[in-house]
């Protein structure tokens, strides 16, 4: 669809307003256009921001490598004597990031 100026306007201002899927719907649903849309038009023009992916235990998203390394560096060691510990399971290096950071720091 090609947006007029005044509808690329409108459409920046709200998003502007409040980022969110609810307001990409809202617009959509006002201009009778797809969401998809809504999303290419704000992209093309700069304006849309991706939502960041939250992983179901809430926090920003951290690589099971990146966990590792954390936990070598607290125990003063190089990632490569942990080698294999990246094949357990997330919540588990979360828990041992968490307590070796309460007792070296």
């Amino acid at each position: 669809m090609k947006y007029t100026k005044e509808q690329e306007e409108l459409i920046v201002e709200e998003y502007e307003k409040a980022p969110t899927k609810e307001t990409v719907e809202r617009l959509a649903s006002e201009l009778d256009v797809s969401p998809r849309s809504i999303v290419g038009k704000l992209s093309r023009l700069n304006v849309y921001k991706k939502t960041a992916y939250l992983p179901k235990y809430g926090e920003k998203a951290v690589s099971k490598e990146e966990l590792v390394k954390n936990i070598a560096d607290a125990l003063g060691l190089d990632s490569d004597r942990l080698t294999g510990l990246e094949k357990a399971q997330k919540p588990a290096l979360l828990n041992l990031e968490a307590t070796l950071s309460k007792y070296f720091k």
